[in-house]
């Protein structure tokens, strides 16, 4: 990024002014992890986890022991000695205040961050099973026949309920009063003075393991059978996601009100990012999730059995919603323009469409109708669907009703793909691909002898690449006049709209084997990602050129972010047909059932790392037989919304502020005095500033290499942040009178 400078200097008497323009750098982000499987320093059970910040994690073994972790749960390392008392809860108020709970009533208390603990309690008390720690002196432990205890000054503990109660395992304390604690039998309890409880639940309900309350009033639970319970009172709980279908859930971990968590058997894992749509996560990890702890929006930490570990830096990296609409049956593809309006096609010729975002959908057509094989919606009132016996449909007002082309002496047409409201391409069988320049009229190219075509896909309005059968990729540069031949027939076979290319030279294409073929060269040549041994894939489709999620059979989903990095991302559901995605981090997929599912991700995840600066920054004028130094501040704003795993910095350089008679300033003549941080509203996870100041910004002739102004350590930095930097100017006195010109260089790039 290069920007410009200017600055006037005056002799005796005259004033000094700069004037500096900037531009704009947007790089791209690495590929993120979403959950990954961490190795810790014990091998056995890990109940419980705390991360006081985005670098310090504590976690809690059955046999006595922790570990401790200083960078965000990446590596971890043994505390203490096996053969004490098994340890399930831990709570940390503060980066160096720790307590932990377990059997016989073991309390332990750590000062410096879980590397030491001193014991309190006796053997004679019954198990706790979960602590919750508002303050570095107020805490509350909760366990078996409903036993509380309590200690407003970190060393002297009472017990605030008695013994008959149901067992209680989960507790979570907004504050110093009100506590929530979640046990057997769906057992609720609740206090607002810290010693008087009031239940709630019957003895009718599942066994609740884990229990989050961000706020006084607002909590989740959740236990057996999947589901977790809500409250937005205090008082009145139900049921906001999952069915007795689901996974049984043991931990939970909430950052904030939105933001939050729960894993449990398998590895299941289960997240919000707005406190209402949850979506199922990939944990990649088999084992069990006996206790999470979020540091940040974005960084979250669960543990579980043989020394299981598993972490996020960027806020779980979304997941599949449900959001299937009144039809049934199969669904064969969906084109979404916006992530508000999406049209879904059925085989049995009918579609539906909606305008909000999957909440409520709308159903056009009969059924009877020739089947649909594929949807493109060039704009919000305009697409066009492609089927059997050369159906060919149109919409020009969002879905609500549609004419036919065609005739049923053509043959099938498999995918469709429409640069323009009133350019598009079909192709199918026998190698036919059909044409149309003015939404009306259609022209058939291809002969019968040539392959069967399954996708197409058009990134402009004459270039289109459309996937064979069985494997190759035929290709057009013209707009459909002359095609040839890319890649070879022994290409495994694609099925289904699997093609996808965000732009003339960039193709991808999915496999029945599960494999992805890339190319970025036109398709001179192409790369294979994948075994052969993955799910087969029917969809597929790329925002841009690193951003392509494709699905296929049994709700096996895969998506990049890097375009070269596949995960996998199960929904869940059955087989799927048909994938699209309007923005890079919002999408929707189709198939059996009438399964319709959107791809959610969470704040500050998924996206890109960004930089704007301000345009101009002005100097105050010097008098040159005074001071020779004037200040300015001016403003940059770093956008990360790739996570925070890897942190940032922003670096700086420049060009010697040169006079129109070549006369210059020195070359260390600006300095930034500091720059401080403002987060900016939805900031995921906190900045913090490693470099020092004052810092000189380089210069010559020539910009030299760039030095740091701002840097953020890994784990913090996610979201939008203002940086607010102090700019000095030193002006020599002997300086010529005029006006001087400088370009500046700022460049943000991943890493501290």
């Amino acid at each position: 990024m290069t920007t410009r400078a200017r600055t006037s200097a005056r002799r005796a008497g005259a004033t000094a002014a700069a004037l500096l323009t900037l531009l704009v750098l947007l790089l791209p982000t690495s590929a993120r992890a979403d959950w990954e499987s961490v190795t810790g320093a014990l091998g056995v059970q890990l109940r419980d986890v705390a991360c006081p910040t985005t670098t310090l994690c504590v976690a809690t073994a059955t046999d006595g022991r922790t570990e401790r972790s200083t960078d965000g749960g990446a590596t971890w390392t043994a505390q203490g000695g096996a053969g004490d008392p098994d340890l399930y809860g831990i709570d940390c108020p503060s980066a160096t205040v720790c307590y932990a709970a377990g059997v016989l009533g073991e309390i332990r208390k750590s000062t410096d961050g879980g590397q030491s603990w001193s014991t309190f309690g006796t053997t004679a008390d019954p198990d706790l099973t979960g602590i919750s720690c508002p303050t570095t002196t107020t805490c509350f432990a909760a366990g078996t026949l409903g036993q509380v205890r309590r200690t407003t000054d970190g060393t002297s503990w009472t017990t605030s309920s008695t013994t008959a109660e149901p067992d209680l395992y989960g507790i979570s304390c907004p504050t110093t009063t009100t506590c929530y604690a979640a046990g057997l039998l769906g057992e609720i309890r609740k206090t607002t003075d810290g010693t008087t409880w009031t239940t709630f639940g019957t003895t009718a309900d599942d066994d609740l393991y884990a229990i989050e309350c961000p706020t006084t009033t607002l909590c989740y639970a959740a236990g057996l059978y999947g589901p977790v319970r809500k409250t937005t009172d205090g008082t009145t709980w139900f049921t906001a996601v999952g069915t007795n279908g689901d996974p049984d859930q043991y931990g939970m971990a909430c950052w904030d009100s939105t933001h939050c968590f729960v894993g449990g058997v398998g590895g299941w894992v289960r997240g919000t990012s707005d406190g209402s749509i949850w979506r199922v996560e990939t944990s990649n990890e088999a084992s069990s999730i006996y206790g999470m702890d979020c540091a940040s929006a974005v960084l979250c930490v669960g543990v579980g059995p043989g020394g299981s570990i598993i972490r996020t830096a960027d806020g779980g990296g979304g997941g599949w919603v449900d959001r299937s609409g009144p039809l049934t049956g199969t669904l064969a593809a969906v084109d979404c323009p916006t992530t508000q309006f999406c049209v879904v096609a059925h085989t049995d010729g009918r579609f539906q469409f909606t305008n909000d975002g999957g909440l409520n959908w709308t159903v056009t057509g009969a059924v009877g109708d020739p089947d649909l094989n594929d949807i493109s919606c060039p704009s919000v009132s305009v697409c066009y669907a492609s089927g059997v016996v050369g159906e060919i449909r149109k919409t020009v007002d969002g879905g609500a009703t549609w004419s036919t082309f065609g005739t049923t002496a053509d043959p099938d047409l498999y995918g469709i793909s429409c640069p323009t409201t009133t350019l598009c391409f079909a192709a199918g069988t026998a190698g036919q691909i059909r044409r149309t320049t003015d939404g009306t009229t259609w022209t058939t190219y291809g002969t019968t002898a040539d392959e069967d075509l399954r996708g197409i896909s058009c990134p402009s309005t004459t270039t289109c690449y459309a996937a064979a059968l069985v494997g190759s990729v035929r290709k057009t540069t013209d707009g459909g006049a002359n095609w040839s031949t890319v890649g070879t027939s022994t290409d495994p076979d694609v099925y289904g709209n699997a093609i996808s290319c965000p732009s003339a030279t960039l193709c991808y294409v999915a496999a029945i084997d599960g494999t992805i073929r890339k190319s970025i060269d036109a398709g001179a040549s192409w790369t294979e990602y994948g075994t052969g041994a993955d799910p087969d894939m029917y969809g597929l489709t790329c925002f841009d050129a690193t951003h392509c999620t494709a699905v296929g059979v049994a709700g096996e989903t895969t998506v990049t972010s890097d375009g070269v990095t596949w995960r996998p991302k199960n929904t869940g559901g059955g087989t799927l047909y048909g994938v699209s995605f309007p923005t890079a981090n919002r999408g929707f997929a189709v198939g059996i059932s009438g399964g319709v599912y959107m791809f959610m991700t969470p704040d500050c995840a998924g996206g890109v790392l960004g930089l704007t600066s301000f345009s101009t920054i002005s100097f105050p004028a010097v008098n040159l037989a005074g001071p020779l130094t004037s200040t300015a501040a001016a403003a940059l704003t770093v956008d990360n919304q790739s996570g925070p795993d890897s942190g940032w910095s922003v670096s700086a350089t420049s060009t010697l502020f040169t006079r129109v008679g070549g006369q210059t300033l020195p070359a260390n003549a600006t300095t930034l005095q500091s720059v401080s941080a403002t987060p900016q509203a939805g900031f995921c996870a906190g900045t913090a500033n490693t470099t020092g100041y004052p810092v000189t910004i380089p210069a010559a002739a020539a910009a030299p290499p760039a030095v740091k102004i701002f840097s953020t350590p890994p784990t913090t930095g996610a979201g939008a942040f203002d940086l607010l930097g102090s700019f000095q100017l030193a002006v020599p006195a002997n300086a010529y009178i005029g006006t001087y010109t400088s370009t500046w260089t700022f460049t943000v790039s991943s890493g501290p």
